[in-house]
């Protein structure tokens, strides 16, 4: 995707944010499993992807462009 500041984001900005916070996510779970991680912070993690995404679909929605796939 190319990158094209617009209102000081980009969508490639919202793709790469979202892309980090789901590898943040999986790794929180694991530091959590291993017992080295409190809830709370996977908790936290969660919800700024969950934010982050809802973000992502409003911006793109408001430029008229399609919403990509849900991370995993």
């Amino acid at each position: 995707m190319e990158r094209k500041p617009q209102d000081g984001f980009s969508a490639f900005d919202f793709g790469a944010l979202t892309r980090a916070l789901s590898q943040a996510g999986v790794l929180a779970n694991q530091l959590h499993q291993a017992g080295l991680l409190s809830s709370e912070v996977v908790d936290l993690v969660g919800k700024a992807l969950a934010a982050t995404e809802q973000h992502q679909k409003r911006f793109l929605d408001a430029r008229g462009l399609t919403t990509p796939p849900p991370s995993c």
